[in-house]
């Protein structure tokens, strides 16, 4: 194939990676740990019942915001003074058999 200029064409994708991102919130540090804890494994259960191999799965360590610590604030107000983060990402090459429960995530 020749192509000259801007061209695009849709291809259907052999591997995937989808990063699951969850937020936690809270003016205690102490109230973070559990549900830092408990989301990653609720996610998990969610991919395994959905037949997603734990190898397809990579979970990030999560972190922790004081933004009363924050230098660059720059006087934003935030109603929760810790703010904890987490991410799972799917690395498949099954994305069409996957394709139907990521989207029972998003409805």
């Amino acid at each position: 194939m020749t192509v000259k200029g801007l061209a695009e064409k849709e291809v259907k994708a052999d591997n995937a990676i989808w990063p699951f991102t969850f937020t936690i919130t809270s003016n205690e540090l102490k109230d973070l740990k559990n549900p830092l804890d408990k989301q990653p494994e609720q996610m998990v259960k969610f991919f395994f019942d959905h037949s997603i191999k734990n190898k397809e799965l990579n979970l990030r360590v999560p972190s922790l915001i004081d933004t009363k610590a924050n230098l660059y604030n720059g006087n934003n107000y935030n109603p929760f003074r810790y703010i904890g983060e987490g991410t799972i990402a799917l690395q498949t090459s099954i994305m069409q058999s996957i394709k139907p429960s990521l989207t029972s995530l998003i409805y």
